[in-house]
């Protein structure tokens, strides 16, 4: 639902406030409240009583909200009021009707990167002192806003934001190391002892408010067609791109294989974790699956304190160094590698492996990597894994949250001046990683989204951001099963999802490189464009449940546009006016390509 309060231009969505613009400068990303668990999972909230008084400029909205999840229940009343002077107050009331134990509990304020990262802001403290900061560029490893009152930023000329909290301590933390694309402002300090026991009939009571200064004028929203430009700049090459071992199937079937082999995937990681007894078994296994699908194995080495007897017995039992392309150290029992485990093994690995390059860092998140002390100096690469649901869940978020992927790529090498290998990315977090009691080897969830047009379109959002920030390599998702690429249908028939047919265009040999594109609403619709020296094409993806119109520039020709998964449906359109108009349907992914004799846009 789009609201106003002034000049602001607000989306209420689920008790939540999103996209909070002036004109079309996007200030705030979200306002929310939230209870986070010990072990910091989210509970989900059910709404009821929800009262909406729209008008013209202004808004009020009340509901009851309660989170009724294991042993956490607790009630909450909540007030939004939105002003004709551009100002919210967003008030929420809790009460605990039973005794739990959180680690986190009420508002959240999400940034947008775009329009923050490296601006100055001015944080008003509790003890009444002030400081001159700036959002960081890179991702900050740890808090840069803590003891927060008060923000106050401009994120546009002659246009002022002020940001008050009360009822908590709050503070500012970059959860691009999440790859969530924002900053997020919450309660309670992490320096404070976590879990926090919550007694029944205890209260919580918090209120943020929002204010606009110096902006008299009411801006008009962009409401024309999407648009898309392709940048002028030199091509970047296409990384290394594979794909997982399923983590449940052990060994997969010749006929999956052999239709994941027309992939052309160019590496197949593999886990292998020497504390268990079946480590040889599995290894021998993905050798051969490896060669069916024509890619080298990504070994993920898991180290713990017999490091140097493993890797050892590793390297005498594989006899097909040549096989091996990528391995990763990774640890067994920590968060993060130590530099002191990597001096042991490094030269045993460089002794045996001459052809392979290796890597280190973590299994988790990038976080992880970026808190580390790791001595990346003897590596090749570093390594780490991304997954888009660490803190929120829906369709617009996990799109949001692609972006963030590229940032992680560019403050890797900017830390650690080296090659920053992504594996793997999922759509869904594998493990908890901050839970009290961490278990590498549960199986991990899966997401019904991975098997939809969706996921296709999320995965085409992940390739641009991870190739135009120039990844080294990037292995995605699992061969086979809900985590995977392809299933079995109800006639027990195996059958590729349409994400993998993302990949099927992506790894053609005859593209070599890619080239940065804009699009003017990319959490909507975006693309990526692929290309050699002869020719381009561009995989374009609408991210939304509506039809949309999108314009690009280009050159007065002729254009071959086919869908995705309906390449039959195969239309040669001519552009006028160096302009090229396309209709996509709600999640379609379209290929648009020069026609017969014309090789660019």
């Amino acid at each position: 639902m789009q609201l106003k309060a002034g000049n602001i231009s607000i989306t209420y969505e689920s008790g939540a406030l999103r996209w909070l613009k002036y004109g079309d400068i996007e200030f705030l990303r979200m306002i929310y409240f939230a209870v986070r668990d010990k072990n910091w999972g989210t509970v989900e909230p059910v709404i009821s009583n929800e009262i909406i008084n729209r008008q013209k400029n202004c808004f009020a909205i009340s509901y009851d909200c309660t989170f009724n999840e294991g042993d956490i229940k607790m009630n909450w009343s909540v007030t939004i009021a939105g002003k004709e002077n551009s100002s919210i107050y967003f008030e929420i009331k809790g009460k605990a009707l039973s005794d739990f134990q959180k680690n986190r509990m009420g508002f959240f304020v999400l940034h947008p990167i775009k329009e923050c990262a490296g601006k100055e802001v001015t944080i008003f403290h509790t003890d009444k002192t002030i400081d001159e900061a700036y959002f960081p560029e890179f991702i900050s490893s740890h808090q840069p806003f803590k003891d927060v009152k008060a923000m106050h930023w401009e994120p546009t000329t002659h246009c002022k934001v002020l940001l008050e909290f009360s009822g908590d301590i709050f503070e500012t933390e970059d959860h691009r190391n999440w790859t969530d694309n924002n900053f997020k402002t919450y309660c309670t300090p992490l320096s404070l002892p976590f879990p926090v026991m919550m007694n029944k009939g205890e209260e919580v009571h918090q209120i943020i408010k929002i204010s606009l200064e110096g902006c008299a004028t009411i801006l008009k929203e962009l409401i024309d067609n999407i648009k898309i430009t392709i940048s002028e700049n030199e091509p970047l090459p296409v990384p290394s791109i594979g794909v997982g071992r399923a983590f449940e199937r052990g060994e997969i079937y010749f006929e999956e294989l052999k239709a994941l082999s027309a992939i052309n995937f160019s590496h197949y990681r593999v886990d292998i974790k020497m504390n268990k007894s079946d480590w040889k078994s599995q290894l021998f296994e993905a050798i051969a699956e490896s060669k069916i699908l024509n890619a080298k194995l990504e070994i993920a080495l898991f180290a713990d304190k017999n490091t140097a007897v493993q890797v050892q017995l590793f390297a005498d039992v594989f006899s097909d160094e040549a096989a091996i392309k990528y391995i990763t150290v990774l640890p067994l029992y920590s968060k993060c590698i130590d530099s002191t485990t990597l001096k042991t093994i490094l030269p045993l690995l460089r002794t045996k492996f001459i052809h392979a390059r290796i890597g280190a860092g973590t299994d988790a998140y990038f976080t992880e990597l970026n808190r580390s002390e790791l001595d990346a100096r003897d590596l090749d690469f570093i390594g780490y894994s991304v997954n888009p649901q660490v803190h929120a869940f829906d369709d617009a978020s996990l799109i949001e949250n692609t972006e963030a992927q590229g940032f992680t790529i560019v403050s890797a090498k900017y830390k650690f001046n080296k090659s920053a290998h992504i594996s793997p990315i999922t759509l869904k977090l594998r493990y908890n990683s901050d839970t009290i009691e961490v278990n590498k080897d549960s199986i991990p969830l899966s997401d019904p989204r991975q098997q939809t047009v969706f996921g296709a379109g999320w995965t085409l959002s992940s390739l641009k951001y991870v190739c135009e920030n120039g990844a080294g390599a990037v292995t995605y998702f699992e061969t086979v099963g809900e985590r995977g690429l392809g299933s079995y249908d109800e006639n027990n028939i195996f059958k590729l999802y349409p994400l993998a047919e993302v990949f099927k265009i992506v790894l053609q040999n005859k593209w070599t490189h890619i080239l940065k594109s804009n699009s003017t609403k990319a959490f909507t619709v975006n693309c990526l464009v692929l290309c050699n020296n002869k020719e381009t094409c561009m995989l374009i993806a609408n991210h939304s449940s509506l039809k949309q119109t999108v314009t690009m520039e280009c050159n007065n020709q002729s254009y071959v546009i086919n869908s995705l998964l309906n390449q039959n449906d195969c239309i040669s359109v001519h552009a006028e006016n160096h302009q090229l108009e396309i209709s996509l349907n709600a999640y379609e992914i379209k290929i648009i390509e020069a026609g017969p004799n014309q090789s660019s846009f």
